[in-house]
């Protein structure tokens, strides 16, 4: 299972199909249906409307099987400058003259006046807002609801926003509780068949909102101990370096698009245990490509903490070093930033052999495939480069890199003063054409998250 968003058209159905089955016996759309609200066709039309809604605006995310395709999961986003039906046009555009007035003239008053009790004047257009949150019955309990609220937390923790939604029933708001909500206010609202329910405003806790750090902690735990021999850490870091320095340099690259792999285990935070990691730059991005993202990815921090001579070499002559190899070895027809760039691939050493790898890099590398682009990363050794040619991929250019001071070379090496850097590339479908899917039993258990 994975979060994913996937093409409007393609969706639509599929989604309406997921509301109807999720929310058929939800008390807050049985209280706006009034007496109709047994009448499939029109619970599926009302289902449909609420989705054409969400795509008119939202950021959505569904959880899809990736055997079967199947959409098991739905949570439609409002991130800062967006807002569920923000201005009357957005409904009346869609829905009936009646509707459109009931709304405007009854409900959105109401609401509005108790979020902005709740939550402060305009916070819904200045925080993320979860505007729905759907299961398939099947599927409920198994942690697909908590996946879809992860996806976002990470970048309201990033951005210092925070995380808003609407419930009305006593188990939704247990359950936001145990996920660390808080109700910040409630109001008595009528329905259309004149029965009253209660409309509770929450929000993430700032208690709950450290959670995405312990889990940033997590990743990066991954990253040090699946990178510890790498001979590139030797060669920014110098042969001395500390675990916070080997942080700060990984922390570098968490503007890219991060996921991850878990497995429950007991007694881990949450209880479950981050045990693989990749970091991608889809095409238009990349590392450190722009002035906002070296100030968010804390290249100040990391000027602090390995020292100005260090850092500079990374950042002003390795970094700019490998953009330089991409401008000059990339086919004219697929250029660097078009493509999808596979920036960090790690995997706990005792998950090793159980297609944790694949699993992860599987859903861009489909995504390239689907879009038509490219993949490309670099490698910094022979070993590596073998590894990536196993799986169709190509070397398109390579470039050496004096580095500080000699440092401890990779196994045999001995003391070294260069570090080569491997430019490989590969085209999608050749990925996926070697990648079968198998793996071996004993990790069975995982789930994939997109952070």
């Amino acid at each position: 299972m994975k979060p994913d968003k996937i093409p409007v058209l393609h969706s639509l159905l599929a989604q309406t199909q997921l509301l109807t089955r999720a929310f058929e016996n939800d008390t807050f759309f049985h209280l706006m249906l009034g007496p109709h609200s047994r009448d499939p066709q029109l619970l599926e039309a009302y289902m449909r409307l609420k989705a054409v809604l969400v795509m008119d605006e939202g950021d959505w995310w569904v959880a899809q099987l990736e055997t079967t395709g199947e959409i098991v999961g739905w949570a439609p986003w409002f991130p800062p400058g967006t807002q569920w039906l923000g201005t009357p046009e957005q409904l009346c555009a869609r829905a009936s003259p009646s509707s459109c007035t009931c709304w405007t003239r009854k409900y959105a008053p109401r609401e509005a006046e108790l979020c902005n009790d709740a939550f402060g004047e305009n916070a819904q257009r200045e925080h993320y807002q979860l505007h729905a949150l759907a299961v398939d019955p099947a599927w409920q309990g198994k942690g697909v609801g908590r996946t879809l609220m992860d996806v976002v937390e990470l970048r309201a923790l990033r951005e210092s926003r925070r995380v808003l939604w609407e419930t009305i029933t006593d188990l939704d708001v247990e359950i936001y509780k145990r996920w660390g909500g808080v109700v910040r206010g409630e109001v008595e609202m009528v329905a259309l068949d004149r029965g009253v329910y209660r409309l509770r405003d929450m929000e993430l806790s700032r208690e709950a909102r450290k959670l995405p750090e312990r889990r940033v902690a997590a990743i990066l735990h991954v990253m040090r101990v699946s990178f510890d021999s790498a001979f590139i850490l030797r060669a920014v870091l110098g042969s001395e370096h500390s675990a916070e320095q080997i942080d700060a340099l990984h922390a570098l690259f968490g503007e890219g698009e991060v996921w991850i792999a878990e497995v429950d285990r007991e007694g881990a935070e949450g209880g479950r245990e981050v045990i693989g990691m990749t970091i991608w730059f889809l095409p238009g991005h990349d590392f450190l490509f722009s002035e906002k993202q070296k100030r968010e990815a804390g290249t100040e921090e990391f000027r602090q903490l390995v020292g100005e001579q260090r850092a500079g070499w990374f950042l002003d002559y390795y970094v700019p070093g490998i953009a330089a190899l991409w401008e000059r070895c990339c086919p004219p027809a697929n250029p660097y930033m078009t493509a999808y760039k596979l920036s960090k691939l790690g995997v706990l050493p005792t998950y090793h052999a159980f297609g944790i790898a694949s699993d992860l890099a599987r859903p861009v590398v489909q995504r390239a495939a689907n879009d038509g682009q490219p993949i490309y990363g670099h490698a910094t050794s022979e070993l590596h480069v073998a590894g990536y040619k196993s799986i169709g991929c190509q070397v398109l250019g390579a470039e050496d890199f004096g580095t500080l001071t000699p440092v401890l070379g990779r196994a045999g090496d001995g003391i070294v003063g260069v570090v080569r850097v491997w430019a490989i590339g590969i085209k999608p479908q050749d990925w996926l054409g070697t990648d079968q899917g198998e793996e071996t039993e004993g990790a069975s258990g995982r789930v994939l998250a997109r952070l």
